[in-house]
């Protein structure tokens, strides 16, 4: 649930023109390709294969420990 519609609902607006569920597409599968178990380096390469799952692919954000490490803005 989600406190930010309830209010909207208790408030009298409406949520005709919201997406429905059903309407969501799948985020794009994402995974880490010829990950070696060990690194040496501080700057290691990684490759990710990102595969469109229905819902397209936009732009890509890595995260180290939490705080961004990587952009890749998707092209136009």
């Amino acid at each position: 649930m989600a406190p930010d519609l309830v209010q909207v609902a208790l408030g009298g607006g409406s949520l005709k023109e919201l997406k429905k569920v059903a309407d969501v597409k799948p985020p794009p599968v994402a995974a880490f390709v010829d990950t070696p178990k060990n690194i040496d380096k501080s700057d290691p390469a990684i490759t990710l294969k990102i595969t469109d799952a229905g819902g397209g692919i936009g732009d890509i954000r890595l995260y180290l420990n939490g705080s961004p490490s990587c952009w890749i803005a998707q092209e136009a």
